[in-house]
């Protein structure tokens, strides 16, 4: 993790939230998600990398994990951003899989990520490539940002 920021988008405190009750914790998310997500993402990723001193090419540079918070999300981020559709395929797989498993599947998709990648036998853990983006969603609606810098897949040193 080279840098990691949260911002919490104005006018959302509605928008996510957590309540603890005899079943145990109960989100409500709200419709508009995906819209205001998509409306700041580009923002977030140009703030990222710059503040890093680094101008990639998104979709030939870059890998993402996205906290697959619902399928509207992917979508409207993937065409926000003009990302190629493959850029977002560890997080469709897994809310193929599982959902949207809140916190924990930002964990998983990044384990599922360097498990591809070893199995390709491509020379980083992020999809053969040195730098990524991570980003998960919380209540307020939060937008968690951070900047990976994936090491070398041991099985490619080998």
């Amino acid at each position: 993790m080279v840098s990691a920021s949260q911002d919490i988008i104005p006018g959302t405190e509605k928008m996510v939230e957590g309540n603890l009750c005899e079943e145990g914790l109960m989100y409500t998310l709200d419709p508009d998600n995906p819209l205001h997500v998509s409306r700041n993402i580009e923002g977030l990723v140009k703030r990222t990398l710059e503040q890093a001193g680094l101008t990639k090419d998104w979709n030939e540079e870059l890998f993402w994990l996205m906290h697959p918070g619902g399928r509207a999300i992917l979508d409207r981020v993937e065409t926000t951003l003009g990302l190629r559709k493959d850029k977002m395929q560890v997080s469709r797989e897994l809310m193929r899989q599982h959902g949207n498993t809140m916190s924990s599947c930002i964990i998983i998709a990044t384990e599922e990520m360097r498990r591809a990648s070893e199995k390709r036998v491509l020379p980083t853990a992020g999809e053969g490539l040195e730098w990524g983006l991570l980003f998960g969603f919380g209540p307020g609606l939060s937008i968690e940002t951070i900047l990976l810098r994936s090491p070398p897949n041991k099985t490619f040193l080998a």
